[in-house]
């Protein structure tokens, strides 16, 4: 079993607090805000674009902070999910930045099996977020987050379909149990046509969980700043 890293608290020189795990600063040690503002004008066309974002790392959420607030001038109703590996960050940030953890959907501390098997989580993935990694969060959990946006649904039908939402069960009674998400994927790339909600729903899991890994952009360029 890996050892859980060590989660130190310091403070920037402009007085925010930073956590650090095994002595790698997740935010900026000079100023995380003035960081958190260029590293989210960088992904503006995304987050005026789509009003679901799927966030890869909380940190202290000082990029959370900034995200909220465009989405807030973007939109009128939108979602922001986090994945979060580590616990105790989320736990440290409901301490030390907790103001804007409310407005968020924060999904910490789970193996990407168990993200997979969230049936909120997946009909989120179904409406085709933007995706935006924190890069201090992606470079440390770099494994982690890969796995996820890499995800080989090879589970059969049967060890699953209970978790799916309710307008998808019905739908998958047409397939074999013993079938895993990735072979009805495939059978639907076959469908010269579709037809249902759900066929769209099933194509755009496929669609995200088959090409996210080539668009996220950590867009790390200001991360000493």
């Amino acid at each position: 079993m890996a050892l859980s890293p060590t989660l130190e608290i310091k403070k920037s020189k402009h007085g925010e607090y930073i956590p650090v795990l095994n002595g790698v600063f997740l935010h900026s040690a000079f100023n995380p805000i003035k960081e958190a503002e260029s590293f989210v004008e960088n992904h503006l066309t995304t987050l005026n674009q789509k009003n679901n974002i799927l966030v890869l790392g909380l940190g202290f959420a000082y990029h959370l902070d900034q995200i909220l607030h465009h989405m807030n001038n973007f939109h009128q109703q939108y979602q922001v999910v986090v994945v979060e590996p580590n616990h105790k960050i989320l736990k440290a940030c409901e301490e030390f930045n907790p103001k804007n953890l409310k407005r968020l959907v924060i999904l910490s501390g789970l193996e990407v099996k168990t993200l997979y098997q969230d049936a909120n989580f997946i009909r989120f993935l179904m409406n085709r977020p933007g995706v935006i990694a924190h890069p201090a969060s992606f470079n440390f959990h770099s494994e982690y987050f890969k796995s996820l946006l890499s995800f080989e649904a090879d589970q059969s039908l049967s060890s699953f379909q209970h978790r799916l939402p309710n307008e998808l069960k019905a739908y998958f009674q047409q397939f074999n149990p013993n079938m895993t998400l990735n072979q009805i994927f495939t059978q639907l790339e076959t469908k010269t046509k579709l037809t249902t909600t759900a066929d769209f729903m099933l194509g755009a899991l496929s669609t995200w969980t088959n090409n996210n890994t080539t668009k996220v952009d950590t867009n790390d360029k200001h991360a000493h700043c």
